[in-house]
């Protein structure tokens, strides 16, 4: 049976407890997923299944978008160097958003205070605080059209025109 026809049949009840449940369970799965990305990372093992960095692993093998890879990758990262990340993610205190954003200060030596203050944080409330701390990296992500690179120059139109 689908997912969909499945939650269907459910009481409002039924449903609610399901929905804590596997808010729960994809709280779990993602700190161990993170632990797990650290680590692979740190031993490069991206390499001997044939990719040249951890992130183009997580998009070629795992199928994670860019966005996701970086959000994940920067998480990751950041938990390697401050394992308490990995509890606050568990628990629900920090979103992988949030440690996303906060992953760029982790070398401030005041980070496990600004991860306690972080905590519970929305998203607005969080980019509030890292401008307070440090304005020049409340950046949001963005992508930036370029153009199309320049066409090459013609030649002068009386060598078109030659013979």
């Amino acid at each position: 049976m689908d997912p969909l026809t499945l939650y269907k049949r459910l009481t409002d009840q039924e449903l609610l407890e399901q929905l804590d449940t596997l808010a729960h369970q994809g709280r779990e799965n993602l700190h161990m997923l993170l632990a797990c990305m650290a680590e692979a990372d740190r031993r490069k093992v991206y390499a001997s299944a044939g990719y040249h960095s951890m992130f183009a692993y997580c998009v070629g093998r795992l199928r994670y978008s860019e966005g996701e890879t970086a959000r994940r990758l920067h998480a990751a990262r950041a938990a390697a160097r401050h394992p308490e990340i990995l509890s606050y993610l568990q628990d629900g205190t920090l979103s992988l958003t949030a440690i996303h954003l906060l992953a760029p200060h982790q070398r401030r030596d005041d980070f496990p205070e600004l991860l306690s203050r972080a905590q519970g944080l929305s998203q607005n409330k969080l980019e509030l605080l890292l401008a307070e701390i440090a304005p020049e990296g409340a950046r949001r992500d963005c992508i930036r059209y370029l153009g199309h690179p320049p066409l090459p120059a013609l030649p002068p139109r009386e060598e078109l025109f030659a013979g």
